[in-house]
């Protein structure tokens, strides 16, 4: 219902938010908050198989990091002559904690941003950078999918069909060959596409069926608002783990802020179910 512009920006924000400062309250509510639009966005089992991989994910980076970052007053014990710090292991934490909650904030970002708003935000600007974003952001998922299909093509004809594991891991890496090759193949067919039909000439036209509306403008504001005490605020709520971990601050005024800033993580979410409300009230009509 947003101007791609509004939801570029929306999501700029989120991003800002979460690299600039690492407030645990504020990784907690990013993180949840991106974990419920998921699961708005996607099916069960979509979110439990992401939350099993990111699980990994998080452990990895939570227990490297105490590993080769030392610093801390409080000594749990010694690994290698190296001193394990409780801070060390917070801010592993903490750390996985960010990666995650960024990783399906892209994820969620990936669902609003299509395309075609890509194209829209940056064509006029700069075609040949808008028309790379755009097929850069959708590599990935186009390997993933011809990973699948290739995958149960191959599963359907018999094909590394056993239950020997390094079979399966060789018929897995020679699939990957195959649907990388293929998604570089038809990320330069479609650039090539693109220029045949006079992407990116100067005198071209643009039409886009996007438009400013009333409830774009008052996000606007709403971002300006918040973006604003954000950065007035932001020795309040930075937060650093080393030497020792910094209180965390429950002010009259922090508290406030935690609460303006849930209420820009949960923004998306709110949308999400009231959309979901009106559709199952307009299903109950028909």
């Amino acid at each position: 219902m947003f101007h791609p512009m509004m939801l570029f920006c929306y999501f700029l924000l989120v991003f800002i938010i979460l690299f600039t400062t690492m407030n645990p309250v504020l990784l907690v509510i990013f993180y949840i908050s991106s974990l419920i639009l998921f699961s708005l966005l996607h099916t069960f089992q979509k979110l439990m198989y992401e939350l099993m991989f990111y699980f990994f994910v998080w452990l990895l980076v939570a227990l490297s990091i105490p590993l080769f970052h030392h610093n801390g007053v409080t000594i749990l014990f010694f690994l290698n002559d190296n001193p394990m710090t409780a801070e060390s292991f917070v801010l592993g934490i903490a750390v996985g904690v960010l990666v995650v909650s960024f990783s399906f904030w892209c994820k969620n970002y990936g669902v609003y941003i299509t395309t075609d708003k890509i194209l829209y935000l940056f064509g006029v600007i700069h075609p040949q950078l808008a028309i790379w974003l755009a097929l850069l952001l959708r590599f990935i998922p186009q390997c993933k999918r011809n990973f699948q299909d290739i995958h149960g093509a191959q599963k359907t004809v018999g094909f590394y069909a056993t239950n020997s594991l390094f079979d399966r891991a060789i018929g897995a890496v020679k699939i990957g060959k195959v649907a990388l090759v293929l998604a570089m193949e038809q990320t330069f067919s479609q650039v090539d596409s693109m220029k045949a039909k006079g992407y990116g000439l100067q005198k071209r036209s643009h039409f886009s069926l996007y438009r400013f509306y009333k409830w774009d403008r008052l996000l606007a504001i709403w971002l300006i608002v918040v973006i604003s005490l954000f950065i007035m605020s932001f020795y309040e709520l930075n937060y650093y783990y080393e030497p020792t971990l910094k209180a965390i601050s429950f002010t009259y005024k922090t508290s406030l802020l935690y609460g303006v800033l849930l209420s820009i993580a949960l923004l998306p979410v709110v949308i999400e179910i009231k959309e979901l409300v009106v559709w199952k009230y307009l299903k109950s009509k028909m």
